[in-house]
């Protein structure tokens, strides 16, 4: 039997320990030495303000050095707030360590100061407070820079997706929810959804400073940030309560593929069972799957492929997003061929190479959400910015398609090619949890969405997720992982459209809500490690609906013996109302169809 954590996401470990703090008219979560969305009240209207403040110690090649937290104290009233510890970094020859402090008051001031030093010689890219900036209440929003040399800059923080830093030389940052100031080193900010973060980051030191730099044995280090709310009454209160809400607006599901493995007999079976629109595969692996291929190729080397190829991913070998004339010489050696352009990296590559859109079929890039954090709560946040990601894509591309591939759990390798001792990341254990198929539910939902903040088109042309074996793939060793029954799910729907929905509690359980002529199907994902229960828009789905649970009562089954598992009949569901509510176990999958789908 698996062991149940193992099962939820991954590994036999207890999540990390969080704490609701709060100090006058603010809330936040202390965890791992963080505190984490820190809301601001005004009247009966709540806003996230800040999505994170926390010291980030990264190593030569841009690792993150995890801290161990010692000598915890919280002290929270109702008013008044004081929190204090010892953080220590060690890893290989660096070893940092400092004092934090956090204190609030009853005005909603915070107060977040670090007192550090290094105990060995070593290099680092960076020492220091990062805040993040949600891009739900910040996108688009007016702010004033108030630079270190006193002067003032008016700005707002970027709709589409900067490609470059939008603001530098700060010192503090007034939001029409916060008033923040820094001090101890001079910061700036970058854009996250670069990398498929939602928020801003505002960060120390600048990069255009010389790094890695050294820092010597007995160096002190000392900063601090303090935030201020503003009137959060500006906002609209948000709907209460756990509700999903669908709304009537349509995009059409794009179609979606794998990345290719060696498979077996059986392998080959399921994959089909899961009607894959392409395969992406390098020449090495180009082999008959029973659906085309998306063809990876580097500059100079343009292979023959004989099995029928849906589109060819052009690229240069530096990494970077691909020049005009490999483009040009790809036309003339593929006559005739599907050419999409773009990166084998991160959006940002594509977003600073921008392709000439007049000489592409369409762009790609590949995605995956543990570029800056890795725990689940930061994976979970970070689904929305993928609808943001492909939404600027296609605003400088001039109505070509936008082709997401591969999207990963975890970073395939650093993007960055100057970075010395880049190797590919290994697998993440989530991939066989059932985390991981909601994380999947949540992915494909932004990805393929026609959110009301970004007008225009729907989502991404094509999607790729995966690889279709192995550990970071969809199935391995005879068993498939829970996010099989996903794709699964979605095949039926090949063709068919994705209607947008919301979620009142998007860090808490989220919704791809497909539609295939009179044939409606909601996928309810949880993110939570708890039970929870949920309302449901179920408006024109009619008096019968057809419900089926993938949670940890049939999980194992599931996974051992799939074909039987999707052959059981879903439970019936007499409804009366346009709302039924629904209790999901911690990370379950619930699908809710309604009786044409029988």
């Amino acid at each position: 039997m698996i062991p149940k954590r193992v099962l939820y996401y991954g590994k036999d470990e207890p999540l990390p320990e969080k704490v609701e703090v709060r100090a006058g008219p603010f809330t936040a979560v202390f965890t791992e030495g963080d505190l984490r969305w820190i809301t601001f009240r005004s009247g009966h209207v709540e806003r996230e303000a800040v999505r994170r403040i926390y010291v980030s110690v990264r190593d030569r090649n841009w690792g993150t050095v995890t801290p161990v937290l010692r000598d915890v104290e919280i002290e929270c009233g109702a008013e008044e707030l004081t929190i204090t510890y010892l953080a220590v970094h060690k890893r290989g020859d660096i070893h940092f360590e400092w004092r934090g402090s956090i204190t609030g008051e009853k005005d909603g001031t915070i107060l977040f100061e670090m007192d550090g030093e290094a105990k060995s010689t070593f290099l680092r890219n960076r020492i220091g407070f990062c805040v993040l900036h949600p891009t739900e209440s910040c996108a688009g929003q007016p702010c004033t820079i108030e630079k270190v040399d006193g002067a003032v800059e008016r700005g707002t923080f970027p709709e589409l997706i900067a490609p470059h830093q939008p603001f530098k030389d700060i010192r503090g940052i007034t939001s029409p929810l916060s008033q923040i100031r820094f001090e101890g080193d001079v910061f700036e900010m970058e854009d996250q959804r670069n990398w498929s973060d939602a928020s801003y980051k505002t960060y120390c030191t600048p990069l255009a400073l010389p790094f890695p730099a050294e820092v010597k044995a007995g160096t002190k280090i000392r900063q601090s940030v303090r935030v201020n709310p503003r009137a959060a009454a500006l906002f609209a209160s948000r709907e209460s309560g756990s509700r999903l809400i669908r709304s009537a607006s349509q995009s059409p599901l794009p179609p979606i593929g794998f990345g290719a493995s060696p498979v077996d007999e059986t392998e080959l079976k399921r994959l089909q069972a899961l009607k894959p629109a392409h395969i992406r595969c390098t020449p090495a692996l180009a082999r008959d799957y029973g659906c085309p291929l998306e063809v990876e190729v580097t500059a100079p080397d343009w292979p023959a492929i004989k099995q029928r190829v849906a589109r060819w991913l052009v690229f240069d070998p530096n990494g970077k997003s691909t020049a005009a004339d490999t483009i040009k010489a790809a036309r003339q050696q593929l006559k005739g061929a599907h050419i999409v352009a773009g990166t084998n990296a991160f959006f940002t590559e594509l977003n600073r190479g921008r392709p000439d859109p007049s000489i592409i079929d369409g762009a790609c890039f590949s995605l995956n959400p543990q570029v800056h954090a890795f725990d689940n709560d930061s994976l979970v946040e970070n689904l929305a910015a993928q609808a943001d990601v492909v939404h600027s894509a296609r605003a400088f591309l001039a109505g070509k398609p936008v082709h997401v591939t591969p999207v990963t759990l975890r970073m395939r390798a650093n993007s960055d090619p100057t970075v010395p001792g880049s190797q590919p990341d290994s697998s993440d254990p989530r991939q066989k949890s059932l985390f991981g198929a909601a994380w999947t539910v949540g992915s494909i939902k932004y990805l393929s969405e026609h959110p009301a903040r970004h007008p225009g088109p729907g989502g991404a042309a094509s999607l790729t997720y995966y690889t279709i074996a192995g550990p970071t793939g969809l199935m391995e060793g005879g068993s498939v992982f829970p996010m099989y029954h996903v794709f699964a799910d979605v095949a039926e729907f090949a063709g068919g459209g994705v209607v947008t929905c919301t979620s009142t509690l998007p860090l808490e359980f989220d919704a791809l809500v497909l539609k295939k002529g009179r044939r409606t199907r909601i996928l309810l994902a949880s993110f939570s490690p708890e039970p929870q229960s949920v309302r449901v828009d179920v408006t024109d789905m009619g008096r019968t609906l057809l419900l089926k649970s993938l949670d940890e009562t049939n999980a194992e089954r599931a996974m051992k013996q799939p074909e039987s598992f999707r052959a059981e009949p879903a439970t019936p569901l007499e409804i009366t109302g346009h709302e039924i509510e629904i209790t999901l176990r911690p990370y379950a999958i619930f699908r809710i169809d309604n009786k044409e789908n029988s």
